[in-house]
């Protein structure tokens, strides 16, 4: 994934929260951007994740790819996983900043440390081809895993492949067909390639097997995505509201009547 694709991952969560809290036409004239830097200033991460991303596509105001860092970091340092991601990206690709892989590793600890999966598999990667980092099996895996077991594709595909090849660890037909299988499922494209390889080696006991630990392999995936999924959404809902309060604060300013009910000050 290239740093253009990490940006705009975040651009539905930037663009929601707009269209929520600011109207289509406050949009369209930019007064979004006014409510956002006000929290993003008090110290609102979804306002500073926000901000960064307008700086760094050039929505609402200029281009300005020192301004995105800063705001990033901002957000980054609040603890928001998202922002934790991208950081990591600048530095892995030298965009706004010179390239540094070590502070790129360092960011995308703290993100899959707070439950990004996407880092988790970054990491992962990095720790098992060595790259700009010294090459350590155990770490990739421990990695690939605690994606995996948030429903990452890739993680799970990885899984599969290191335990069918032995690759750091001893090789596990079954372990590797579970993972494999439960990656497929979700539509991982390389996975099923691979499964067919493995079929030809295992025995139909082994196989039955295999897909059993995938059924109970997914059910505590849902269970770990709904668990940090209602995180999430209440630790959105709280800055969220941050962003409407300043939102509606201002729009009573102004007279508006509906803020300033929302507000108890008819």
């Amino acid at each position: 994934m290239k740093l253009n694709q990490v940006v705009r991952t975040q651009a539905p969560l930037v663009l929601a929260l707009a269209l929520s809290f600011g109207g289509r036409e406050c949009v369209a004239q930019t007064n979004a951007y006014k409510y956002y830097i006000k929290a993003a200033e008090a110290g609102n991460p979804f306002a500073q994740l926000a901000i960064a991303g307008c700086y760094d596509t050039g929505e609402w105001v200029s281009k300005d790819q020192q301004q995105a860092l800063k705001w990033y970091r901002k957000a980054a340092e609040n603890d928001l996983p998202g922002a934790q991601y991208v950081i990591a990206w600048k530095y892995l690709e030298g965009d706004g900043t010179p390239k540094n892989v070590a502070e790129a590793e360092i960011w995308l600890r703290k993100a899959g440390t707070n439950g990004s999966s996407a880092a988790q598999c970054k990491l992962g990667e990095m720790y098992f081809n060595g790259d700009g980092i010294k090459k350590d099996t155990t770490e990739a895996i421990s990695w690939f895993r605690k994606a995996a077991e948030q429903g990452e594709v890739i993680g799970q595909n990885n899984l599969g492949y290191i335990y069918a090849n032995g690759k750091g660890v001893p090789k596990d037909y079954v372990e590797a067909y579970k993972w494999l299988y439960t990656a497929a499922r979700g539509k991982n494209e390389k996975a099923p390639e691979i499964l067919r390889m493995l079929e030809k080696q295992m025995s139909k006991e082994q196989i039955a097997n295999a897909k059993q630990l995938s059924v109970e392999l997914a059910k505590h995936i849902d269970f770990t995505k709904d668990r940090l999924d209602k995180e999430g959404a209440r630790r959105a809902l709280k800055w969220s509201e941050e962003i409407e309060n300043i939102n509606n604060k201002a729009k009573a300013g102004r007279g508006d009547g509906s803020a300033q009910f929302k507000l108890g000050n008819p």
